[in-house]
Order: C-alpha cells, then sequence, then structure tokens
C-alpha cells in the first residue's frame, strides 16, 4: 500500500482520539515517519500492524477501525484533495461506483505496482444496485463498507447496505453488496 494511505490512518486517529493515540499506535505498529510518505510503496503488513495496534489501544474492533477508515478516507481525504477528481468520475454514489475501474486505471499511471480491487455494478432498479467487490488483499471488506458510506456522504445521500456476502475464492476475497438508495 502507498504511505498516503498511511498517513490518512494517522490523520484519522488523531482527529478522533488526539496526537497522543496515534504517538502510541504508531509506536505499537513500529510505524515511524518513514511509512508517511504518500508516493511511497510498502508491503501490505504495515497497515495491518497499523489495524490491530489501533484496535488494541483504541479498545475497539477490527472492524470498526477499518470502516470508520474507509468513511474518513472519502470525507476527509478524498473530498479534501480529490474533490474535483471524484466528481469527474460520477455525480452520485452509484456513479461513482460504476466508474471505480476507470477511476483506478486513471490513478495506476500516477501510482506505479498499485494493484487495486475490481468492482463491477449490476443495476436491479434505478434505486438499488449490486457491487461486486474483488481484491488480492484479503480483509479489507469493512474498509470498502466505510467507502460505501463515506461516498454517500459525499454526494449527501442515504444508502443502506441490505445484502453482504462473502464469496468464496481461492485468493484473495470477494463481496458482494446489495445497495439501496433512500
Amino acid at each position: 500500500m502507498y504511505g498516503m494511505i498511511h498517513k490518512a490512518v494517522r490523520d484519522m486517529v488523531e482527529a478522533k482520539f488526539g496526537e497522543e493515540a496515534w504517538i502510541k499506535i504508531a509506536a505499537d505498529a513500529g510505524v515511524t515517519e518513514e511509512y508517511l510518505l504518500s508516493m511511497n510503496t510498502y508491503e501490505d503488513k504495515v497497515i495491518y500492524d497499523m489495524v490491530e495496534s489501533a484496535t488494541k489501544m483504541l479498545e475497539v474492533t477490527p472492524v470498526q477501525v477499518l470502516e470508520g477508515f474507509g468513511q474518513y478516507f472519502v470525507i476527509e481525504t478524498l473530498q479534501n484533495n480529490y474533490k474535483s477528481l471524484l466528481q469527474n468520475y460520477g455525480r452520485s454514489s452509484f456513479a461513482l461506483l460504476e466508474n471505480l475501474n476507470t477511476l483506478h486505471t486513471t490513478i495506476e499511471a500516477t501510482f506505479p505496482g498499485y494493484k487495486p480491487p475490481s468492482f463491477t455494478v449490476t443495476h436491479i432498479t434505478e434505486d438499488e444496485i449490486d457491487v461486486l467487490y474483488e481484491s488480492g488483499r484479503v480483509g479489507l471488506t469493512p474498509f470498502v463498507r466505510g467507502l460505501i458510506a463515506g461516498t454517500a456522504e459525499f454526494y449527501g445521500e442515504t444508502i443502506s447496505i441490505t445484502q453482504e456476502e462473502d464469496i468464496p475464492v481461492t485468493d484473495g476475497e470477494s463481496t458482494r453488496f446489495r445497495l439501496v438508495r433512500e
């Protein structure tokens, strides 16, 4: 993962729990300033160690950490730094989700070695879609759930996940979400 993700985790922890909480989490996870360089890539283990440390220090579950981070990442990091990019790829949460693979292709040109997940959107009705999330990484489905919530908030929409189904795969993970726009 890229350092911009690590930096966003730091920003979220500091904003919600204070700088002292971040210092403890970073020390426990072995994260130094070096791991916060936005354009550098790091092993996925770094983010997993950060999540593990946050669960211990903040006394929350990994799911709560990842969902909260997913939502924070859209609302704070992306909206404050890449708002126009998001708006260029969709005027609603459903439109952005439909164009996410294209957005990831654009990002790949900037971030060498970027390994994005894949998203396939199937329309059920005008206000209901299935989103199939597929990734070579394991354990980030709660992060994606948070991203979906953050995307709805970004567009001022109310969306609920009415179903979530884990699909067995040999590598990584695959999850189907049913989203309903209210």
